[in-house]
């Protein structure tokens, strides 16, 4: 069974003809007569690129939502695709029959030679020419990775309806260090060796972007101390340019020294408080890496 896919239209252009006196003769004209006057045409305007849409599939008797999705974003999907294909993890299957409620983001591709997806929070499914594939996605990290682009562009009526499978981001009372690297992710190493009395913590990081599944080099972590809580930001170093696949990345052990011991506070991961980090599986536990 296919499904359906956003149709965009497509602007047709008309070709006026001018007709004017003496238009027969612009063969040729009278040796001193300046033939007909020519205007300059204003230069056209550069044609707006193709750009891939989602809709929001979940209304039934009413239009569904469509944005349009980061190109970014949209070759990120399609790598993330081409090594699960690779792992062999893709199987023949037919999407869910249409029923109430939300449905999945149909990507209907500008680029024809991709398949469209739709993307459930836990299930993909693949629409090739000649039938069907699914993945299974329990981390929900193409559902994730969508709803984090697009969310921005969506109103809070749509969000509300859709499926959040992350906990809420908390407040907190240390001020957030800015983002200086990429975005990378940590997770403790040692949760049992915390404690109150602690000056330091054992962490892993993990590079977020593609990276051909290494993290690579870091930056020095930032720490800043709060009433309740202690945030860490660990970015990665840019990667130079180039094409990336996207198996996962692999953790570097970094030790964080801490101005004070830690007390009653939490410790929390700056990157999934806010930015691209916060609806991928990185962050599916939440910003809390540990509370007292």
């Amino acid at each position: 069974m296919r499904f359906p896919r956003v149709r965009i239209g497509a602007v047709a252009a008309g070709i006026v003809f001018l007709a004017g006196a003496g238009l027969g003769g612009c063969a040729g004209h009278a040796p001193g007569d300046p033939g007909p006057a020519t205007s300059s045409a204003a230069p056209a305007k550069p044609a707006t690129p193709a750009q891939d849409m989602v809709e929001i599939d979940m209304f039934s008797g009413r239009q569904n939502p469509t944005v349009v999705l980061d190109a970014g974003v949209a070759k990120e999907l399609y790598l993330m695709i081409g090594d699960q294909e690779v792992a062999g993890r893709l199987r023949p299957g037919d999407p869910p029959d249409a029923g109430l409620g939300f449905r999945g983001f149909v990507l209907t591709p500008t680029d024809h030679t991709r398949p469209a997806l739709r993307i459930l929070p836990t299930t993909v499914f693949i629409d090739r020419v000649g039938g069907s594939q699914e993945l299974d996605d329990p981390s929900s990290n193409f559902y994730n990775r969508v709803y984090a682009a697009i969310r921005p562009l969506i109103s809070g009526d749509v969000r509300a309806a859709l499926p959040d499978s992350n906990p809420a981001i908390p407040q907190v009372t240390a001020t957030i260090p800015p983002q200086q690297g990429v975005t990378a992710t940590w997770t403790l190493a040692h949760s049992d060796r915390v404690n109150r009395e602690a000056t330091s913590i054992d962490i892993l990081v993990t590079r977020l972007e593609c990276a051909n599944g290494t993290t690579g080099e870091l930056m020095e972590p930032v720490v800043s101390m709060g009433t309740d809580d202690i945030v860490v930001r660990t970015d990665a170093v840019p990667n130079p340019p180039g094409g990336y696949v996207c198996p996962a990345n692999d953790s570097v052990a970094v030790t964080v020294t801490l101005s004070e011991p830690i007390g009653d506070r939490t410790l929390i991961d700056a990157a999934c408080l806010a930015g691209d980090a916060v609806r991928t599986s990185y962050c599916q536990a939440g910003a809390i890496r540990w509370a007292p």
